[in-house]
């Protein structure tokens, strides 16, 4: 044991009477019988080697101690108390052990599962944030991955032999009538005849939003399209919503929708690299109020407005025909 408990007052009342070094011989078999664990040996030169009682005092110390507090048994020196403490000790021990066994095998299984459910959402080009709580997470595969497992309506089985196919009437006729109809052709025919899908109902056209490029509003409708999902209103509110909470812009979060390719996209599941690319513009105060002031001190030089069209690089490097002129210059002679 790397520690045990001490009771100070239990300990004072047992041990008031003994003497300075006697107290100090009784702590040291304590100590080394709760660090090994087993008896102390049999012999009374053993046990002093053990506590280091060198003196003809000490080692009477321990022969009193031993004799008072101690049991010698077959196997050693033993002391009650202290056995009752190693064998709690062992208790709570293996309790602790098989408390973390199963916390190991708990986890083991929420990271399976955390796993399976991260697979299945990228098998439907899902993909959240690598971070994202497990219950948002069992949320989205609930509702992209987890489909009933067999049809709502099972179809009936046929009757296996032809009496049993003669035997199956409707509610309105008697229990037996056999049908007369013999014209089994025609009865195949209709049941190779496949059946048309209905008509899709066209969807409504939505209007390009105004903060939105037309190429990247093109590429939007072209992947819902591909995706058989409609761009309805609905579906451009939400967009709207979820670029708010990712403080991007409406073209930027459309942009990295389209690029990903998926049927649908949240602000939870964009990357650090995917928000930056689409973040808004934001301008201070104090920085509108200097920038305002340099357009009007030097306007060539001057940052434009975070929403209009910054100007190119290269224009700083371009060269602007202007008209020759020559000058002519008289040298003056200085004579000293």
């Amino acid at each position: 044991m790397n520690y045990y408990p001490f009771h100070i007052g239990d300990y004072l009342s047992a041990t008031r009477h003994l003497t300075w070094t006697e107290d100090a011989a009784y702590r040291r078999l304590l100590d080394t019988y709760y660090t090994t664990e087993k008896p102390l040996p049999t012999e009374l030169r053993a046990v002093c080697r053990l506590v280091l009682a060198t003196t003809d005092e000490q080692r009477e110390a321990v022969e009193v101690v031993l004799n008072e507090f101690f049991e010698l048994t077959s196997a050693g020196w033993i002391n009650v108390r202290a056995d009752a403490e190693i064998d709690s000790m062992r208790v709570k021990q293996s309790a602790q052990e098989d408390k973390d066994r199963h916390e190991t095998e708990r986890m083991r299984r929420y990271r399976e599962r955390r796993a399976q459910m991260f697979a299945a959402l990228r098998a439907v080009e899902v993909v959240p944030a690598w971070d994202v709580p497990m219950k948002e997470l069992q949320r989205l595969f609930e509702q992209h991955c987890n489909t009933p497992a067999t049809p709502a309506n099972p179809p009936e089985t046929p009757p296996a032999t032809d009496l049993q196919r003669e035997q199956v009437v409707s509610s309105d006729e008697p229990a037996t009538a056999i049908s007369t109809n013999t014209n089994t052709n025609t009865n195949k025919e209709e049941e190779r005849a496949p059946r048309k899908r209905a008509a899709t109902p066209s969807q409504p056209d939505i209007a390009k939003p105004d903060d939105v490029e037309p190429q990247t509003w093109a590429d939007f409708l072209k992947l819902r399209k591909a995706k058989r999902a409609p761009v309805t209103q609905t579906v451009v509110d939400e967009a709207k919503r979820e670029c708010a909470k990712a403080g991007m812009t409406l073209e930027g979060f459309l942009r990295v929708w389209c690029r990903r390719g998926s049927q649908g996209l949240e602000a939870a599941w964009l990357k650090p690299d995917e928000r930056a690319q689409g973040q808004a513009a934001v301008e201070t105060p104090y920085q509108r109020s200097m920038r305002e002031r340099m357009q009007e001190a030097a306007p060539e030089i001057a940052r434009r407005a975070p929403t209009a069209p910054q100007q190119d690089a290269a224009d700083f490097f371009r060269t602007v025909d202007a008209q020759s002129r020559v000058v002519d210059v008289k040298a003056i002679e200085v004579t000293t």
